[in-house]
């Protein structure tokens, strides 16, 4: 969120005769980096923060514990993120996800 500052107002309206005020929101870009760690049934990879659905696909796909999964990934939030979505087609899936190598706000 950007930050809020206090705004004064000059006691003489006169001032402000014939002027167009306008407010601008000005937002930090973030910058997200570092990876994530996937854990299946066991069998953990590292994952870059910025990973195509292909690239977390073909690292899930390397562990022995995952026989076939698909995945689809968002475009890229406000806050320079990404949201994948696995499809993992095992009857059950002990997944687990580390962050604590990814670095940025909301990180």
């Amino acid at each position: 969120e950007a930050a809020s500052a206090p705004v004064l107002i000059h006691a003489d309206a006169s001032i402000w005769d014939g002027l167009k005020p306008s407010v601008e929101t000005v937002r930090h870009a973030n910058a997200i980096h570092g990876s994530f760690s996937v854990l299946v049934k066991g069998y953990s990879t590292s994952v870059r923060h910025n990973a195509s659905s292909t690239d977390l696909e073909r690292a899930l796909m390397s562990l022995p514990s995952v026989t076939a999964v698909l995945v689809t990934r968002s475009g890229e939030s406000e806050s320079g993120g990404f949201e994948w979505h696995c499809t993992f087609m095992d009857s059950s899936v002990d997944l687990r996800v580390d962050g604590s190598h990814l670095r940025g706000e909301h990180a």
